[in-house]
C-alpha cells in the first residue's frame, strides 16, 4: 500500500492550479493549527500565484538565472525540460511539496534565483526526506484541529519524545527540521570563489535533515562555535499535510469554459476590396 502511494507521489498528475491552490490552503490554516479555514482560503491572491510562476519560470529558462545552466538535467519543479511546457502543466505530490518549500525559503527572504538553484541541487535528499516522513509508523497528517492536538508519546517508532512544561508525560514529537546554512560573504572563501571563476553561484553549505527537536537542538548548540546563524525549516507538517490538500483542490482545466459564449464577431461592415484601376 505505501509502495502505491509513493508511486502516485511521484507521478505528475496535479494541475498547476490544484497545486497553487493546495499551497495557499496550507499557507492559510497553517497558522490557526488546522482550524476552518476562513473565506481567505477560498481566493488566491495574484501575488502569491505570481511567487509560484516565477519560480517555475526560472526553473526551465535558463536566461533568467545569473548563474546559467551547468546540468540541463538538474530541475527543481519538473521532470524532464519538456514537463510544464505549454498549457496543461502536470506536478506530483513531491513536486508541490519542493514547491512549497521554495516558498518558505522566499519568506526567509533569500532570492528566487538563490531558491531555484538550492532546490535544484538538493532535490534527491528533500524527496528521500519526504519518503522517509512517511515511512515514519504512525505518520500523521496534521490537517485537522483534532490531529493538530499534543500526543502522548508512544513506543513504537513513529515519534520522538519531548517534555513540555505542564505536561508530566512525554509528547510525540513528529517533526522532521532541515538545516540550511547560506553565506553571502563569499569573499572569505577564497577557493569557492575560484571554483566558480566570478559567476554569480550562492553558497550553500551542504543541508542537514534531523527527526524530532531534540536531535536538532543537540546538533545546533554543537555548531555554535563555528557557525552561529542558520535557517531552520520544519518540512514533516507540509510533507503529511499537503497530499490531502492537493486530493482535495478541484481542478480547472485552462481556456474557455464549455457552454461559453463564443467570441461575437464585430459589427462593423467589412470593407469591400478596392477595384484594380477604380477612380
Amino acid at each position: 500500500m505505501y509502495d502505491f502511494f509513493m508511486k502516485q507521489n511521484s507521478k505528475p498528475r496535479w494541475r498547476r492550479n490544484q497545486m497553487e491552490a493546495a499551497l495557499w490552503r496550507y499557507a492559510v490554516t497553517a497558522p490557526n493549527w488546522g482550524g476552518d479555514w476562513s473565506e481567505l482560503a477560498q481566493k488566491i491572491p495574484a501575488v502569491f500565484r505570481s511567487r509560484i510562476k516565477k519560480l517555475l519560470n526560472m526553473d526551465r529558462i535558463p536566461g533568467l538565472t545569473p548563474w546559467g545552466e551547468e546540468d540541463e538535467k538538474i530541475w527543481a519543479f519538473y521532470d524532464n525540460p519538456g514537463e510544464g511546457a505549454g498549457s496543461e502543466e502536470r506536478f506530483s505530490t513531491q513536486h508541490a511539496f519542493l514547491m512549497g518549500i521554495g516558498l518558505d525559503l522566499v519568506n526567509e527572504g533569500l532570492k528566487q534565483s538563490e531558491v531555484v538553484y538550492f532546490l535544484r541541487h538538493l532535490r534527491e535528499k528533500l524527496e528521500a526526506a519526504f519518503d522517509q516522513i512517511h515511512r515514519r509508523p504512525g505518520a500523521i497528517a496534521p490537517v485537522s484541529g483534532s490531529d493538530r492536538q499534543l500526543h502522548r508519546f508512544e513506543e513504537n517508532g513513529s515519534s520522538e519524545r519531548i517534555h513540555l512544561e505542564g505536561h508530566h508525560r512525554p509528547l510525540a514529537d513528529r517533526t522532521a527540521w532541515m538545516i540550511i546554512r547560506r553565506q553571502e560573504a563569499k569573499e572569505t572563501y577564497p577557493r569557492f570563489l575560484e571554483l566558480t571563476q566570478g559567476r554569480e553561484i550562492p553558497l550553500f553549505f551542504e543541508p542537514e535533515f534531523y527527526f524530532g527537536l531534540e536531535a536538532v537542538k543537540e546538533r545546533v548548540f554543537k555548531q555554535l562555535p563555528g557557525f552561529r546563524h542558520l535557517i531552520l525549516v520544519e518540512i514533516a507538517d507540509l510533507a503529511l499535510t499537503l497530499p490531502r490538500y492537493l486530493e482535495e483542490a478541484p481542478a480547472v482545466g485552462r481556456g474557455r469554459p464549455r457552454g461559453s459564449a463564443k467570441r461575437v464577431e464585430s459589427a462593423r461592415p467589412k470593407r469591400s476590396p478596392r477595384k484594380k484601376g477604380g477612380s
